[in-house]
């Protein structure tokens, strides 16, 4: 009896250590950008306060580590690229299964699709690789990929394929002959889940319509519903937001008609479409309704105040338990300025010095072509602290960003000059 016990045991730890070893290499071989968009959020044993989900204009609208410095809010973007309400659902659902949020915020771009899925499953990996193995994913995976028909843009079959979302190895093993030592390494994002996307779309003409509400019946709405229930059941607040871009009359008609469902559930709406946060001139990323950094902040400053202002979201800027944050916002101020320091666009610079971290000064010739192209100009006088002097100078225009408290400068030779020596471009 004895040596069958010991047999027993012995079983077991081999297969513990085999599982471990797959989960290892597993990580290892899989692409990297689930990992690094959501590593952050499973290494956080604290309660996060507010959690962020929709598409992908989710990721590039609303950046956490700004609500931390401005306001304390302990947040994480789960902004999902192509992200349908319904995926949305099953991303809160297992996000619920790790963290206790004091609010959930919802991005209603897609409600009234009724896919289950998009329309890419490269997408739907991005969303659902990190996540570890539990029962929620699985029923995730088992109601997003429930039609035996349907199949991607590249004529993956995602019913097929749904024990590939559910644990990855068998899509990626392939990889394991081109594995190097990085690979073994975590990867994280400095912007807790959002991604800056650097680039100023020429969009210039765009109307707000009076337009009627629409009638909204659709999968995408009765899983909106789903997840204000979940969370109301759980004693979660939940706002609904629909972010500004240059939508067309029948996006504008949806936005208008989310206000229905906020109302049937007494919760909070803030219809970006009908504001004027954003600067079209200045702040796309593209004309598909991505925001660049510029127009990042600056929804995310009125979120951050709005979140401030209608809920308990407590400052936790002086809690050691989120002392890590401090460390990360250093982080986070020497990654913005690296991406200053890499661009070789001057639109480009412009959009990325609109940002409260850096004192910026610039300096063009009486003959600069700022003053006189309408694009620039307004880049120019996008930059909130921005001293423009016109002065008798060798460059056409001349920048020096400073970073007051971290002690970085960034010139616009190319040369990053960090706590006392001089890097050049992206070192």
């Amino acid at each position: 009896m004895k040596k069958t016990v010991e047999n027993i045991i012995e079983v077991v730890a081999v297969v513990a250590v085999v599982v471990a070893l797959l989960a290892v290499v597993s990580n290892a071989v899989q692409v990297e950008a689930s990992d690094e968009k959501y590593n952050d959020f499973y290494q956080q044993s604290e309660d996060f306060d507010v959690l962020f989900f929709g598409t992908s204009r989710v990721i590039n609208a609303v950046m956490p580590m700004e609500l931390w410095q401005d306001y304390g809010i302990v947040s994480y973007n789960f902004g999902g690229h192509n992200n349908t309400i319904p995926t949305s659902y099953w991303s809160m659902m297992n996000a619920l299964d790790y963290t206790h949020p004091k609010l959930v915020v919802i991005d209603c771009m897609l409600v009234e699709d009724d896919a289950k899925v998009c329309d890419n499953a490269e997408y739907l990996h991005q969303t659902f690789d990190s996540v570890p193995i539990s029962r929620t994913k699985i029923k995730a995976l088992m109601d997003l990929c429930d039609d035996p028909e349907l199949t991607d843009v590249n004529e993956v079959n995602y019913y097929d394929t749904r024990l590939e979302y559910i644990w990855d190895f068998p899509k990626y093993h392939s990889r394991w002959s081109a594995l190097e030592t990085e690979d073994f390494e975590p990867v994280y994002s400095e912007e807790k889940g959002a991604e800056a996307r650097v680039q100023v779309a020429d969009f210039s003409g765009w109307q707000r319509l009076p337009v009627e509400a629409a009638q909204i019946d659709s999968t995408g709405a009765k899983y909106l519903r789903m997840m204000i229930e979940e969370c109301q059941n759980r004693g979660i607040d939940v706002m609904l937001m629909y972010l500004p871009y240059p939508a067309p009359e029948s996006q504008q008609m949806v936005a208008a008609g989310v206000a229905a469902i906020a109302q049937e559930y007494g919760v909070d709406y803030v219809n970006y479409l009908d504001s004027d946060v954003i600067d079209y001139n200045t702040d796309c990323y593209d004309l598909g309704g991505h925001l660049n950094p510029s127009g990042a902040r600056k929804v995310t400053t009125d979120l951050g105040a709005y979140i401030q202002e209608r809920y308990s979201i407590p400052d936790q800027r002086g809690n050691e338990a989120y002392g890590r944050w401090n460390e990360d916002d250093i982080d986070y101020i020497i990654y913005k300025a690296k991406l200053i320091d890499e661009q070789e666009e001057l639109d480009n610079t412009l959009m990325l010095l609109a940002d409260d971290d850096f004192t910026t000064t610039v300096t063009m010739r009486p003959d600069s072509q700022v003053y006189t192209d309408p694009k620039l100009g307004c880049l120019v006088s996008n930059i909130a602290d921005c001293i423009m002097t016109q002065e008798d100078i060798p460059e056409e225009i001349h920048i020096r960003v400073t970073d007051n408290y971290y002690n970085t400068t960034v010139l616009d030779s190319g040369w990053v000059y960090y706590k006392g020596r001089f890097y050049k471009n992206q070192q």
